[in-house]
């Protein structure tokens, strides 16, 4: 019964830190016209006068991870195909400059096509 009344104290001992998360509510579904922290504070506030200490808006990121690994896996595909690019236009232009064949077995060393980029969604 000890623990319903004042939470779990083994691992924190400040009354402010237990006091915080023992009148946390959690609330889904907020309006979008809500989803600030002073809108959300103003409503709990009219709702509840003189009792708020704070409220603070927390968004879902399972789906902002998944952009951001996509656009990870987007910009290393950028790069190895940049890095591609600046090699064989190196090549080219060593052929061309001092007539070297870096890099090749062959005797003619063609210039290399700009990568063609696309934009578009995700």
């Amino acid at each position: 019964h000890k623990f319903l009344a004042n939470g779990d104290t083994s691992f924190h001992k400040s009354p402010s830190y237990l006091r915080t998360y023992r009148n946390t509510s959690m609330v889904e579904c907020v309006p979008k016209t809500l989803r600030s922290d002073k809108d959300l504070r103003d409503v709990f506030e009219s709702l509840f006068p003189g009792q708020i200490e704070r409220a603070e808006m927390l968004i879902n990121t399972s789906k902002l991870e998944e952009i951001l690994k996509k656009r990870q896996v987007l910009i290393e595909k950028y790069d190895s195909i940049s890095a591609r690019y600046l090699y064989e236009s190196w090549k080219y232009d060593t052929w061309q400059r001092d007539g070297k064949h870096v890099g090749t077995c062959t005797n003619y060393v063609s210039k290399p096509a700009e990568p063609k980029v696309r934009s578009g969604g995700i």
